[in-house]
């Protein structure tokens, strides 16, 4: 079992992230908008530890067979949901159990937790809601290329097909009547409009609107978006943009050091990125501290994905998953 080492310090303080950015093409914003990182870092050691493959030969070999693996979720029990090339996987790291559930992958698989024991599975073809003991799989969308998201409560799946929003409340479907286009990426606002990424611009729609509004267009590619009420948090490799609703630039935020941002992970209790020199960082919502930690794991060309949950760092390099344990302070 190797260690690793974390830091505690203020919000967009030292460690990963610097000062300002080169705004998008569309955006304006007053100088004092953005925030420097002069803060002071108050710094503390602990320390993590890496989660080896289950132990059993046979577990070891069944998820190298599955290779390479496309997308992986933390559950907030501990569980490790991975989304294999066959295969969706369920793994507990505490029990050593390895369960393998048998749902046609089709050439892609992405996996989305839900709940305590609930995972939203996506494959090219359909999307189902996954619940475990009992096992119980239901397809709530078909057809390629469903832009997914989730309400704040976890109660609620907005999925996004050609210009059709539908809602799947586990008891019905309902479309709402919003005008879309075919969004690659979804993220909802408020109850009644949705932000939709296509390509490199953001859109928001609502009810109130006949046509989707343009947002935000970046030069680069976006990586990750998500909308914290009605503004938005946009990553992508050089910058994090916190966007307001009519567009303005409220926050831009670059790394130090010229990293790049590999892959980042953002929810509505903290936002995480793992940058290109393995730094990974743990910025909560309360904006009072920061965990940073050089993350102990191969060189890769590709971070296919980065999930953080309940103590607990997931991560798929180049096709294979690794999972990192964030232990308490030493004393």
């Amino acid at each position: 079992m190797s260690w690793l080492f974390i830091t505690l310090g203020l919000l967009f303080g030292q460690a990963g992230f610097g000062g300002e950015a080169s705004l998008p093409s569309n955006q304006k914003t007053n100088q004092k908008d953005n925030e420097s990182s002069s803060q002071r870092v108050i710094q503390e050691t602990i320390e993590v530890a890496n989660i080896p493959l289950p132990p059993s030969a046979v577990h070891r070999e069944a998820l190298m067979e599955d290779m390479p693996y496309t997308s992986l979720s933390l559950s907030k029990t501990g569980d490790a949901w991975l989304a294999g090339k066959n295969h969706l996987w369920k793994w507990n790291p505490d029990k050593g159990v390895l369960k393998k559930i048998e749902i046609p992958s089709e050439g892609f698989g992405r996996v989305i937790s839900v709940g305590l024991d609930a995972v939203i599975y996506q494959s090219s073809k359909k999307v189902y809601l996954v619940l475990d003991q009992p096992l119980s799989i239901k397809e709530i969308f078909k057809g390629p290329k469903v832009a997914l998201d989730m309400s704040p409560d976890d109660s609620i799946i907005l999925g996004s097909k050609q210009s059709q929003m539908i809602s799947f409340d586990l008891l019905k479907k309902s479309p709402l009547s919003l005008d879309l286009s075919p969004c690659d990426e979804i993220s909802l606002a408020m109850l009644g409009k949705v932000f939709c990424r296509i390509q490199s611009e953001v859109f928001l729609a609502s009810k109130d609107q006949t046509k989707m509004k343009s947002i935000l267009k970046s030069k680069s590619p976006i990586k990750d978006f998500i909308a914290l009420g009605d503004s938005l948090v946009v990553v992508s490799e050089k910058v994090v943009w916190l966007v307001g609703p009519d567009g303005r630039l409220l926050k831009t935020i670059v790394p130090e050091n010229g990293r790049r941002i590999a892959a980042s992970h953002l929810n509505r209790e903290q936002h995480t990125f793992l940058f290109s020199d393995r730094l990974f960082e743990i910025n909560p919502m309360d904006g009072k501290s920061k965990l940073t930690t050089w993350i102990s794991a191969p060189t890769a060309k590709v971070v296919d994905d980065l999930w953080y949950n309940s103590g607990r760092i997931g991560m798929i390099l180049d096709g294979f998953p690794y999972l990192f344990q964030i232990e308490k302070s030493p004393r």
